[in-house]
């Protein structure tokens, strides 16, 4: 809304009874039979149960050694997923938070894929058609350069010299 910032916090129950008051109300409930307006899958109360617990450990699932549970967890819920599709035993993975970012990996790994140790050098470009899990606010041409600091240096030099000119 509009309030400014409260000077005191409020009471914890008084707190959650409005915001779940305010969420019931003013939510699509896309786990309504009838609701067709998105493809999104129906709230289950086991996965209610592991947000829960995911909310409450906080883990980063980055690195094996900060979230080795979790790590594993991932890694075999992998597996699964792979033997379900028919994919090969051995075969790699990850989970990530959504469509862009599932996108985003696959070109990562089809560049990695197709480059193999040249990746480092390549230079690629994607048009308007490509780009549409990326926000608009984006050009509408995206190039992949080679890594920092040697791209960084030459466009640096480009920029300081057209600023001269």
């Amino acid at each position: 809304g509009d309030a400014s910032l409260p000077q005191a916090g409020a009471e914890p129950d008084a707190l959650l009874d409005e915001a779940t008051q305010l969420l019931f109300e003013h939510s699509v409930h896309a786990a309504h039979p009838r609701f067709h307006g998105y493809v999104g899958g129906a709230v289950a109360p086991i996965g209610v149960l592991a947000e829960l617990l995911a909310a409450a450990v906080n883990t980063n699932v980055g690195l094996w050694h900060a979230a080795p549970m979790a790590s594993e967890i991932e890694a075999q819920t992998v597996r699964w997923l792979a033997e379900l599709v028919g994919y090969p035993a051995g075969c790699g993975g990850l989970l990530v938070s959504g469509g862009s970012m599932a996108n985003t990996m696959a070109l990562l790994a089809a560049r990695r894929a197709r480059l193999g140790s040249a990746v480092r050098s390549a230079v690629a470009s994607c048009c308007a058609p490509a780009s549409s899990t990326f926000t608009p606010a984006r050009p509408t041409c995206t190039r992949w350069r080679p890594w920092w600091p040697s791209w960084a240096t030459r466009s640096g030099k480009r920029r300081r010299a057209a600023r001269a000119a």
